[in-house]
């Protein structure tokens, strides 16, 4: 009786992770044209990430303070700025990392984006950030 009740569930969960990956599988290396609440940063879970809102606002944390501000994107043209952030203090590997991230955030001019991967880019195409894709299952 138990596995009559489960088997129902366990096809299901089966079918939905199927089309998941068949419909991942498709789009993670297809170009993005909209940040637009998505969420990208490094790996751990103390890293530093940013998060894109739908209306121009983005905020996030640099591994220490949080930060937020406004962003436009126009094709691949990211314009990000000012930025404001928290004043806490950190340990200085911390704060160096923050600031690094903060700086190439308000740098940022170009992008290169697929649904798992934002590469941003100054005015003389040099890389400043890789970023995974933190929202993204």
């Amino acid at each position: 009786m138990f596995w009559v009740r489960l088997l129902p569930i366990i096809l299901v969960t089966g079918v939905v992770v199927a089309c998941t990956k068949i419909a991942n599988s498709k789009t993670e290396g297809q170009p993005l044209s909209n940040l637009a609440g998505s969420e990208w940063g490094f790996e751990g879970q103390d890293a530093p990430f940013v998060q894109f809102g739908s209306n121009g606002d983005m905020n996030g944390n640099g591994g220490c303070n949080s930060f937020g501000g406004r962003y436009e994107l126009n094709g691949q043209r990211l314009i990000i700025g000012p930025i404001m952030s928290t004043k806490k203090a950190c340990q200085g590997d911390v704060m160096k990392q923050e600031t690094g991230f903060l700086r190439a955030l308000q740098n940022a001019h170009r992008i290169e984006a697929t649904h798992l991967k934002l590469v941003i880019f100054d005015e003389h195409n040099t890389e400043l950030l890789s970023l995974i894709r933190r929202d993204w299952d």
